[in-house]
């Protein structure tokens, strides 16, 4: 989901209470003027706060309906997806009783079905959940630390580690693997990720952090392949690499993102404003070359809910292309 997407449907934490969100879509001609409204996204809340049914539009028309529903602590029991543009799924969840402990679990995508029971683990005075499939004829082989939590799990198609902080570490599913990185300052920061294909060809990507550990750089290496040729050890090797850095205001809002194309060419820049509550009011892109492509403000009401987000020509006309409408109703 969109970030100011996002922020729109949050609204309910502000007063009064949101109960329905809407999103619209409205073009505009040659000459500034409205020609079409197209319906995009609406959520629907309960007085709680939560989301009791989501919906999703592709081109004016309804791609994926979401409904959820909630015990009286206001756990999510049950979730069902459906539309044109989904594959059909549910999930079923029941609980010990008085406690967010889950005992059982069902889940179903399309015509697979997957059933999940849990059996607890004992650590030290302590009991976890340990679960295991049944429909898929094989349990989940997880480790435990002294204190309880999980270091890693295992099945016959994917293997899953983490550190002692919790941060992911490694991921494999079937052939493909995913291997993080983090500082050893304790801030946890991502630090560097490799992926590879079945192939064992793939990617790396780098991350720098600044003094508020905010994050300055992604540097990516692509079209990374297999030497074999060293000692019949193999590595990977990166014949490409892109650079995106981030610049920051006092308050820690991002305010610049810069796109290099192999470390060194801009090919596209950024840049955000904010007012003085911190909302970002304006967002300018710009190509390599300093270009203006795109122009896009922000407009909020009262309890700072995002009403407009108007997105301009990048012509000389300052017409708007087009722009997004949210509609809140209240409790």
């Amino acid at each position: 989901m969109a970030l100011w997407l996002l922020a729109a449907c949050i609204g309910y934490a502000q007063a009064p209470k949101v109960k329905h969100v809407y999103k619209d879509k409205i073009l505009f001609d040659e000459t500034g003027k409205e020609i079409k409204s197209e319906p995009v996204y609406y959520c629907d809340y309960s007085a709680s706060g939560k989301k009791l049914q989501e919906k999703e539009y592709i081109e004016g028309s309804l791609g994926i309906k979401t409904n959820y529903v909630y015990n009286k602590k206001d756990s999510l029991v049950k979730k069902t997806r459906s539309g044109s543009d989904a594959v059909p799924d549910s999930l079923l969840i029941i609980y010990q009783d008085n406690s967010d402990t889950i005992l059982e679990y069902y889940y179903k995508a399309g015509k697979k079905y997957y059933e999940y029971k849990s059996v607890f683990h004992i650590s030290g005075k302590k009991s976890y959940v340990k679960f295991i499939s049944y429909t898929l004829n094989e349990g989940y082989e997880i480790t435990y630390d002294t204190s309880g939590y999980v270091l890693s799990y295992h099945t016959s198609s994917e293997d899953v580690k983490y550190d002692k902080f919790g941060s992911l570490t490694q991921y494999r599913w079937f052939q493909c693997m995913v291997q993080r990185k983090y500082s050893k300052d304790g801030k946890l920061k991502l630090q560097e990720e490799k992926i590879c294909d079945q192939a064992h060809n793939g990617w790396k990507v780098e991350y720098v952090y600044n003094e508020n550990n905010k994050l300055i750089k992604v540097k990516v290496f692509n079209d990374g392949y297999v030497n074999s040729n060293t000692n019949g050890v193999k590595k990977i090797l990166y014949t490409d690499s892109s650079i995106t850095t981030y610049s920051y205001n006092s308050k820690d809002s991002l305010t610049g993102q810069y796109d290099y194309g192999k470390g060194t060419t801009l090919t596209s820049q950024k840049l955000y404003f904010y007012d003085e509550k911190g909302q970002k009011i304006k967002e300018e892109h710009y190509s390599g070359t300093g270009k203006i492509k795109e122009m896009i403000p922000y407009k909020y009401d009262k309890y700072d809910n995002i009403l407009e987000e108007i997105h301009y020509k990048s012509d000389k006309s300052k017409l708007p292309d087009w722009k997004y409408v949210y509609t809140y109703e209240f409790y």
